[in-house]
């Protein structure tokens, strides 16, 4: 891509960038506003993006809607003095860096290994801090919300680059995807811990479908 197209494509990698450092409201208003330029640009010029490139605008601009709505209610339950548990819990906040550079300079970004093994390690972390829960009932929900979302999100992410799928294969992945549920919601994971899980989900996996746009944009 030349030209303007460029500038588009670089401001887009510089925030998905950021990322790393802060999955916060700002950091994924931030990224959404470059893919919302995009979204503009694409739709004034129909022949600049092909199939491939407009679909994959279209999944991270979604995601990148539900990253948001998410990182927000997360900032204004722990703007709250009493909830300072949970804010020093997502202060844990170094999404994986490591996981987010591999994501964007990997030859090939389709890496759902990546994701879950992320998503395992955290979980295999939480359950080593003593977490006291207080009266989180508005957390739980939110959580509940978001948790039908990444359900989604994960079996898309498993089936995405198949090219076909036998019954046996579609049951193993449910056993896989389920048995992550069942490890995330057992009685000894506190609600601020499935919170943590949930919030590196959104943060990884935006990063690989910008990863993936990136890509189909040649850049």
């Amino acid at each position: 891509m030349a030209g303007e197209e460029d500038d588009l494509v670089a401001g887009l990698r510089a925030k998905a960038r950021l990322l790393a450092d802060s999955f916060d409201e700002r950091a994924v208003w931030s990224l959404r506003s470059e893919l919302l330029a995009l979204d503009a640009y694409a739709r004034a010029n129909p022949k600049a993006f092909d199939a491939e490139a407009r679909r994959a605008l279209e999944r991270a601009l979604h995601l990148a809607g539900e990253a948001h709505a998410l990182a927000a209610e997360l900032k204004g339950f722990t703007g709250q003095k009493e909830r300072s548990q949970v804010a020093s819990l997502l202060d844990l906040g170094s999404i994986g860096v490591l996981s987010i550079e591999n994501i964007l300079t990997a030859d090939k970004v389709t890496l759902p290994r990546i994701v879950m093994s992320s998503l395992s390690e955290t979980l295999t972390f939480l359950a080593t801090r003593q977490i006291v829960a207080g009266s989180l009932e508005v957390l739980g929900g939110l959580y509940r919300q978001h948790a039908a979302a990444m359900y989604r999100e994960l079996w898309i992410l498993a089936t995405d680059h198949r090219k076909s799928l036998t019954a046996k294969d579609v049951r193993e992945i449910q056993a896989g995807i389920d048995g992550f549920f069942a490890s995330l919601e057992a009685d000894g994971v506190a609600v601020e811990g499935q919170i943590v899980v949930l919030r590196q989900f959104y943060a990884l996996l935006l990063v690989l479908r910008v990863a993936e746009l990136l890509d189909a944009l040649g850049g």
